[in-house]
């Protein structure tokens, strides 16, 4: 690659949905004519928050978008899925049908009377973060973020010191950590979203889901991207979001009581992760008529209907074959502008 141009690729988090960023990932490169094997040659530093670290590590460590599917529409359902109390009762492991998920509601209220069930649930080898453990493990093995083939930049809280934590492999132990870590041990860190999975405990501390403050991780990319290559006098950013949904916080739904507190709640989750993805774009705006660079970004975002379930844990095969269609419909709707930023990749 020339050393005019930096290019960087980010995947903030989502959950299931990064199936849909990943989706984008497969047209994209056949669009572009790099084949899925080669993409980490044509990027310089990769970002990635949740799901977007596994994909971020995913494609770093040489694995293609076409394998990666296979990590959603194979496993989604048993890492995401916590078992009803009927079911660890019985021993039934038919956790991964969609009736059997609990939804938001359910998960807290198991979360605030410490549920046995909910506890039981998490420790089942079967599922959960027990079954994240064990696919991400298939498929890093102990390889270190040192491993990777190209700079990345992961983003985690750590919970107990009450700070923001960003992991790379890129060697500045003023501003990253983990380089010497396991990519199984970064990507738990930085996946674990609250209800949904448990902190990640490792090095005696607690860490859960970057999300929670930089659920885009582009900034500090820049600043890796800018010591690997000082010369450059191009930034070309590629940014894959898992779309924007349809819950809000404003109280217009139908729920009351706690019902109708909850999905408040989970609805400043959401404006939260998407909002700190808009403070890098503006920020970005606000730092390229100061880097003395021609920039050039392109941010792909789905916004799905309204009758599109939004949440995390979704991951049934007709959610996903619907999410599909989103993505693809969204896609051909964007077309200047990915051919546009395809130029710029390319010039």
């Amino acid at each position: 690659m020339d050393t005019n141009t930096l290019r960087i690729f980010s995947f903030p988090g989502g959950g299931a949905k990064g199936y849909g960023s990943n989706r984008f990932m497969q047209k994209f490169l056949h669009q572009w004519g790099v084949s899925q094997a080669d993409f980490w040659k044509y990027v310089d530093v990769m970002c990635g928050t949740s799901i977007g670290a596994i994909l971020t590590c995913g494609y770093s460590f040489e694995k293609t978008p076409d394998q990666m599917e296979g990590f959603f529409t194979n496993y989604a359902k048993r890492i995401f899925t916590i078992r009803t109390a009927a079911d660890v009762a019985s021993g039934s492991h038919n956790a991964s049908e969609d009736s059997n998920r609990p939804n938001v509601i359910q998960k807290l209220g198991m979360i605030a009377t410490d549920d046995p069930f909910y506890k039981s649930a998490y420790e089942d080898s079967n599922y959960g973060s027990n079954i994240l453990q064990q696919v991400l493990v298939d498929n890093f093995g102990s390889n270190t973020l040192a491993n990777l083939k190209i700079p990345v930049v992961i983003p985690s809280y750590e919970e107990d010191m009450k700070r923001y934590v960003v992991f790379s492999n890129f060697n500045d132990p003023a501003y990253f950590i983990g380089r010497n870590e396991t990519i199984v041990n970064v990507c738990r860190a930085s996946s674990a979203a609250p209800v949904y999975l448990p902190a990640h405990n490792f090095n005696g501390h607690f860490y859960s889901d970057g999300g929670v403050y930089a659920n885009d991780a582009i900034l500090a990319a820049i600043n890796v991207g800018l010591t690997v290559k000082p010369h450059a006098t191009r930034i070309v950013i590629v940014d894959v979001g898992t779309g924007i949904g349809n819950m809000s916080f404003d109280g217009s739904g139908s729920e009351t009581g706690l019902d109708h507190a909850v999905v408040r709640l989970f609805g400043i989750m959401n404006v939260a992760m998407t909002g700190s993805e808009e403070w890098s774009r503006y920020y970005l705006d606000y730092l390229s008529n100061r880097l003395n660079r021609d920039v050039y970004y392109y941010k792909f975002q789905p916004r799905f209907p309204q009758d599109f379930p939004n949440e995390l844990d979704n991951s049934t095969p007709a959610w996903f074959s619907t999410l599909a269609n989103l993505i693809d419909t969204h896609y051909a709707n964007e077309s200047d502008k990915i051919s546009s930023i395809l130029t710029h990749l390319t010039a």
